[in-house]
């Protein structure tokens, strides 16, 4: 018998699987490639711990516009007016389609590498009118999904093959976006460097830096927008006057400490029907991508600190902070207070000391206790003055009875 008759021969799949292992180690292990793959990747799929959350909100209702939702049966209503939409813009530049698929083939590496775990199939080389406007806010706030991401260099292509220049075609479309989603002045945003989608450059335009002259206060660095501070209505009662930035920058939260006076001014925020979807789809897009930053991140966790409830948005709304197109202040103020929370139990517990601690008789108690109760002595005389009030009212209320009862 062999010396190494102890060694038990592996399971022929064990095996082969030990061989297949070897062969990708030594053939599709490179680091280099991997760093480029990561790079051109934009459009995520979001894992289970953050869909979880809020499931509508990362979910398109109405269309598809990348690979991920596509054939989903409540979304093929909409592939009827995509068709349409196809047709007219064929007509309207008068050439065929090939010309545009010629024109994609180009980039169509580009393109399948933009996604995250894209099916195979989409990988195989083979492969409106009337009502529109009760539907276009549904379509606005599918656009903005993250899962539901189109590759910017698509329409750059599409642009491109009219016989504009890259520039020309990125300026084109840029300008459409802002249009439809209401940013900004369009010259402003003529500096913005390539987007990656509908969600990325709705993320440059928040947090493009203001030119304005006339913001000279201290701005407020990311790290103290994350600490928990006051609520806006306990700021404006020690003195703080809140109010409107001229500013767009969801980063110009400015801090002004004057002679007479000291004020906070916070840039102007439109809350409506898409702000949910937009803002929660901005979170997961910063927390994976690389490069994108925490800036939305920071601002939310700031808002959610100066606002507790419906009296903080009420005096937000009253210094044109905050325009509330969805009526009640009571739901503007959940919407905040649930864009930057998780399920955990620290935040049920963090709610439930907050609600204790706002009981008027919780700090009168405090202050008794800090007051009175500090050492020994100071308990002792405390519980003999209460012990000598009740004996005096006790006192004169025999005083009191024995004289009406007189005969």
């Amino acid at each position: 018998m062999s010396d190494n008759s102890w060694i038990v021969e592996p399971h022929e799949k064990i095996r082969r699987w030990i061989i297949e292992l070897d062969h990708r180690v030594m053939h599709e292990v490179d680091i280099y490639s991997e760093n480029e793959r990561w790079k051109r990747l934009s459009v995520y799929r979001l894992p289970a711990s953050i869909i979880k959350l809020n499931r509508n909100a990362y979910t398109p209702q109405v269309v598809s516009f990348g690979p991920c939702y596509h054939g989903h049966a409540n979304l093929k209503p909409m592939e009827e007016h995509k068709d349409r939409a196809l047709l007219h813009f064929l007509r309207r530049f008068r050439k065929p389609i090939m010309v545009y698929i010629e024109c994609l083939n180009i980039v169509v590496d580009d393109l399948r590498a933009a996604y995250q775990s894209l099916d195979n199939h989409w990988r195989e080389d083979t492969e409106s009118n009337h009502g529109i406007v009760y539907v276009m806010p549904d379509i606005m706030r599918d656009m903005l999904m993250i899962e539901n991401q189109l590759p910017m260099l698509v329409l750059h292509r599409l642009v491109a093959a009219e016989g504009a220049s890259n520039t020309q075609a990125e300026d084109y479309v840029n300008k459409l976006l802002f249009r439809l989603y209401n940013l900004d002045s369009y010259s402003r945003h003529k500096s913005i460097d390539k987007s990656l989608h509908v969600l990325d450059i709705c993320h440059r335009v928040l947090l493009l830096p203001s030119d304005a002259s006339h913001l000279r206060g201290k701005i407020w660095p990311s790290w103290v927008l994350e600490k928990t501070i006051p609520s806006a209505t306990e700021l404006h009662e020690a003195g703080i006057q809140i109010q409107r930035s001229r500013s767009t920058s969801l980063q110009d939260i400015r801090f002004y400490k004057g002679v007479f006076c000291v004020t906070l001014k916070i840039p102007v925020i439109v809350v409506d029907n898409i702000t949910e979807t937009f803002f929660l789809n901005l979170l997961a897009f910063e927390r994976l991508h690389v490069g994108a930053g925490r800036e939305v991140t920071n601002y939310l966790a700031f808002m959610n600190n100066i606002i507790r409830d419906s009296k903080d948005i009420s005096l937000l709304r009253s210094c044109g902070i905050i325009q509330n197109s969805l009526g009640k202040d009571e739901v503007v103020a959940d919407l905040f207070n649930s864009l930057t929370r998780d399920n955990s139990s620290v935040y049920v517990v963090e709610k439930k000391v907050i609600k204790y601690c706002s009981r008027p008789w919780v700090r009168w108690r405090a202050n008794l206790v800090r007051t009175y109760f500090k050492n020994p002595w100071a308990s002792i005389s405390v519980i003999g003055s209460m012990f000598l009030f009740a004996f005096t009212f006790a006192q004169t209320g025999y005083t009191v009875i024995a004289y009406y009862r007189r005969p």
